[in-house]
């Protein structure tokens, strides 16, 4: 529990870092330099022109700051959370090494042979009475996460009332036993405490840690999005620049350019709004994000403007500006998905061994199965939606399939073997049902099969792990394994790049080069 503790520390003390760094980059030298401008042009009494190009520049940066603080607003909210839960668990721990104790000592004195118990039993009583109290405390903690979690619509799974209820009622008891001079029934009431704590602190911990996994799934699944939306915008940027330029004022596909561009801002909003509600789970995502969104909807706004008076020059200007933005933006990402990544390889908390991604496995493949049951007893085959719901439960096995195939290779590469036989073929063949939309009773006695199989991999991968710790192992220096939500993505980003490799050569030869560079800058071994 300490070590798990101590990796969350590392993690808290680095969006803690992230927090200040966020603080320090609201009000820049940029914007200060910018006050500074306004405050000479005032006392200069400056062209209201200048004024006015000034002011409207202080303008976008007050809506920069605006979005930066209600981002700091919910990234401080989080850490508040994450904070009083690392601060919850700390202190469950406490009080079950407290009533371990205790209930060792209760122990020890009723086996005592000794005629006068009464002042050990009263000193017993009364420290049992502080440790109720305690647990009545931590009632107060936990409704509070409750209050936090609501704000913050976090899915954590968080202990009820009626669990902590349920040890104060057991404590309670055993402070009555021990009053009354009855050790060994109060003991019984001790060890129904603690097994309950322990059940608490262990769901706690299993939680955090399948909750930290699909947090990073799902911002990485954000941000992929998003660069493949980037991409696609500068696309459409590129096509309607290349075909307003050479038009002429009287030219009736004036129209439906202008409509195009109006369909590229309302595409760089919704992208906008996906970037900001991802920034905002993610505090290592830099402000120059922010900005340089900022800049792109300046960009865009003039080019509206231009297109709708007609100036064909000043509109292809800003245009070519906007793609310039674009493309910084989907650099900036880009780096920011690279950091990302080499986080997730050199370790997460509750990422690190391979028993962790054993049981992450067993669980999503099980997950997949009951998906699997629900669409067989009551989805209608046919239809868009039935078609994607098949499509992404054959990738998701597909992913879990690699997943341990990757497991097998690295237990083969230790000497060992997983079992299960011909697991991946297996799974296979559920891909090809799921690919050719088929459900059978075959497909899901298959299923169970191999979830069974996939525990007992499971459980042969953890029982591997602890040999090697047993045999003293663990102070030499592994290579680093990579983690299941890492190579997951390794695979989805080889596809996307295929995908987009599959858009027909017709490009302008300028955005032809960027795609290439794209291509370069995010696929080298892949």
């Amino acid at each position: 529990q300490r070590e798990g503790l101590s990796e969350h520390d590392e993690r808290m003390k680095e969006k803690a870092q992230q927090i200040q760094k966020l603080m320090d980059e609201l009000l820049d030298e940029e914007t200060r330099k910018l006050f500074r401008q306004l405050e000479d042009l005032m006392r200069e009494k400056a062209d209201p022109d200048q004024l006015n190009k000034l002011l409207e520049k202080l303008d976008r940066k007050e809506l920069n700051l605006e979005k930066e603080l209600d981002r700091m607003k919910q990234i401080f909210e989080q850490f508040k959370f994450d904070t009083k839960l690392e601060q919850f668990e700390e202190e469950l721990d406490q009080a079950i090494e407290k009533q371990e104790q205790l209930k060792s000592e209760t122990d020890e004195l009723n086996k005592s042979d000794r005629p006068d118990k009464s002042d050990q039993l009263k000193d017993l009583s009364k420290r049992q009475e502080e440790l109720l109290k305690q647990s009545s405390e931590r009632m107060d903690a936990l409704r509070e996460l409750k209050d936090l979690q609501k704000k913050l619509e976090e899915e954590e799974s968080l202990p009820g009332e009626e669990d902590l209820k349920e040890v104060e009622e057991d404590q309670e008891d055993s402070k009555n036993d021990l009053e009354q001079g009855k050790p060994e029934k109060s003991s019984q009431s001790q060890q129904r405490s603690i097994e309950k704590m322990k059940q608490m602190k262990n769901a706690l911990a299993s939680e955090r840690s399948a909750m930290q996994m699909n947090i990073d799934m799902a911002n990485l699944e954000s941000l992929r999005q998003i660069l493949h939306g980037l991409i696609k915008l500068s696309f459409d940027q590129e096509r309607t620049m290349k075909d307003y330029i050479p038009l002429n004022a009287a030219d009736p596909r004036n129209v439906t350019l202008s409509q195009s561009q109006l369909k590229i801002q309302d595409d760089a909003k919704v992208l906008e709004d996906s970037l900001l509600s991802l920034s905002k789970k993610d505090p290592m995502m830099g402000s120059m994000v922010t900005r340089e969104v900022g800049e792109l909807n300046n960009h865009l706004d003039r080019t509206a403007e231009f297109v709708k008076d007609r100036k064909r020059a000043n509109a292809g200007s800003e245009m070519q500006m906007a793609m310039t933005s674009i493309n910084d933006l989907a650099l900036m990402l880009n780096d920011h998905f690279d950091m990302m990544m080499d986080m997730i390889s050199k370790g997460r908390p509750g990422m690190k061994k391979g028993k962790d991604k054993g049981q992450s496995l067993s669980k999503m493949q099980q997950m997949l199965n009951q998906q699997i049951e629900q669409m067989k007893n009551g989805s209608k085959p046919g239809g868009r939606e039935f078609s994607e719901q098949m499509a992404r439960m054959a990738a998701e096995q597909e992913r879990i399939r690699r997943a341990l195939q990757e497991l097998q290779e690295k237990m083969e590469q230790q000497g060992g073997k997983l079992p299960g036989g011909d697991l991946s073929g297996k799974m296979e063949e559920t891909e090809l049902d799921l690919v050719n939309k088929r459900i059978t009773e075959e497909t899901i006695k298959r299923q169970k099969e191999i979830l069974t199989r996939l525990l007992e991999a499971e459980k042969s991968a953890r029982e591997q792990d602890e040999d090697e710790e047993r045999k003293g192992e663990t102070a030499k220096e592994y290579e680093k394994q990579i983690p299941k939500a890492f190579s997951d993505y390794l695979r989805l980003k080889e596809k996307e790049l295929e995908l987009l490799r599959t858009v027909p050569p017709r490009l302008f030869p300028y955005y032809k080069k960027e795609v290439n560079e794209y291509f370069n800058r995010i696929g080298p071994n892949h």
